[in-house]
């Protein structure tokens, strides 16, 4: 016995209705997943913590060497962390899933999808900047408001 609805229309002419929504939802939790996961992951990967023992054997001859003058060998700092990377990323994800979100949300596609997504993404911008989120918001909300008022 089947229960499969037959149709005419083939699959792949079918026309998708959610395609910004759905796009930015995902952007915005994907940005999400790198702003809250990615510092978190790269702060495990240090060498684990040395005994009491080690580290004063450590201290001894940094010292020692310091007292003799010897030349020590300095690394060079890089100028951008992967961390801050990861962050800044995380935040231009959740801002493109926000924006793609009110995009949806003016075109009226799904407003459950649409409010998922600048929902989502406006998270992803705040879990390292609060400031940069409420003006994000702010900004998506007017615009959404001014463009919706001429698409009528």
């Amino acid at each position: 016995m089947d229960l499969l609805a037959q149709s005419n229309v083939p699959f792949v002419l079918a026309k998708p209705q959610r395609v910004l929504a759905v796009s930015g939802a995902v952007l915005a939790f994907v940005g999400l997943v790198v702003a809250v996961c990615a510092p978190a992951f790269l702060e495990a990967k240090h060498a684990p913590a040395q005994t009491v023992p080690e580290v004063l054997v450590e201290s001894a001859h940094k010292i020692k060497n310091r007292f003799a003058h010897k030349d020590i060998d300095v690394e060079p700092q890089r100028r951008i962390s992967w961390k801050s990377t990861f962050v800044v990323a995380g935040a231009l994800l959740g801002f493109l899933g926000s924006a793609l979100g009110t995009a949806s949300w003016v075109r009226r596609e799904n407003p459950k999808l649409g409010g998922i997504a600048i929902s989502t993404g406006l998270t992803a911008i705040a879990w390292n900047y609060f400031a940069l989120a409420a003006i994000a918001a702010a900004a998506l909300f007017l615009m959404a408001w001014i463009i919706s008022h001429f698409h009528r």
